[in-house]
């Protein structure tokens, strides 16, 4: 599924996966990584002829729901607007706890570039 939507993820050596199904098959994604007091999304993908239809929001909400902690990520402009119905705000890099941080720069979400440019967001 993420090959087939050009999904750019990382090999990740910690966190884990979710996985939406409709039957057999996979229709979304989401991959976490648990910090120290935060939890880090790393990747959230929905096919791209299942988009719009409210997989996407249904499926962060049931995956923040279980966690207690300040939550971040990292997105493209078109996403803003998806992440800050979910509750998400955006926020400069210097508002980012080290552990975070740290995470996004290995799973290299950042820094962010200017032929490739990444919006930070948290979520408390």
């Amino acid at each position: 599924m993420l090959a087939e939507n050009d999904s750019q993820m990382a090999g990740y050596a910690e966190g884990r996966w979710f996985v939406a199904r409709d039957g057999e098959q996979i229709i979304g994604s989401i991959h976490v990584t648990d910090l120290p007091g935060a939890r880090y999304y790393d990747d959230v993908d929905v096919t791209e002829e299942r988009r719009g239809g409210g997989i996407g929001s249904a499926f962060m909400r049931h995956v923040m729901g279980e966690w207690p902690s300040r939550s971040y990520l990292v997105c493209h402009e078109p996403r803003i607007e998806f992440y800050r119905r979910l509750g998400f705000e955006r926020i400069e890099e210097s508002d980012v706890p080290e552990p975070v941080r740290t995470h996004a720069y290995r799973s290299d979400d950042l820094p962010s570039r200017p032929d490739h440019v990444h919006h930070l967001m948290a979520r408390p």
